[in-house]
């Protein structure tokens, strides 16, 4: 019988700067109903996750009370399926919201529909940065999503003609800013 290869993650035990991240070797997650289990090539950090590191979220804690895991949005490949997926097959390219902030891993855990075919067009650090970015430009923006992804009730889906991100093909065709965030 041959040992399950663990999987590994960033995590921190400890709220502060990044000098708390420690790489910790994790048992495989496995996906349950609806899930599916994806081989992280690339993953976003946002001002979430730091702010998260440094306890802002945890007034007055010292530390959590176990480790902590770190990224929403990931561009992978998926490498195994939970009970009940149908519309996704193993060794597909994907981007899209983890089940958990656990992007920055070797594997993260979403559910099925909270993910959408990584276009050919982009590179797994492009699809990466897409999930979160989209959805604070989609509200900003006013208009209807027309990139490769939108939020909807089900999750994720592909929108548009799914080959660039639509804030900047509306940009590109002479849209105007209407703000922006840094």
């Amino acid at each position: 019988m041959t040992t399950p290869t663990p999987a590994r993650r960033l995590q921190h035990a400890a709220y502060g700067g990044p000098e708390v991240l420690e790489l910790a070797e994790v048992p495989l997650p496995e996906p349950g109903p609806g899930q599916v289990r994806v081989r992280v090539h690339a993953a976003g950090v946002n001002a979430l996750d730091s702010k998260k590191r440094r306890g802002l979220f945890a007034p007055g804690q010292e530390a959590p009370a176990e480790p902590q895991t770190l990224g929403l949005e990931m561009a992978g490949v998926i490498d195994a399926l939970g009970p009940g997926v149908t519309q996704w097959k193993t060794g597909l390219p994907v981007l899209g919201l983890t089940a958990q902030p656990d992007a920055l891993a070797t594997h993260a855990l979403a559910d099925a529909d909270n993910l959408v075919a990584k276009p050919d067009a982009l590179t797994f650090e492009q699809a990466a940065a897409l999930p979160v970015a989209t959805e604070t430009a989609y509200p900003a923006s006013g208009e209807p999503p027309a990139g490769p992804v939108a939020r909807t009730k089900r999750g994720l889906h592909p929108s548009g003609r799914g080959r660039s991100p639509g804030l900047p093909r509306r940009t590109w065709a002479g849209a105007e800013p209407r703000g922006c965030s840094s």
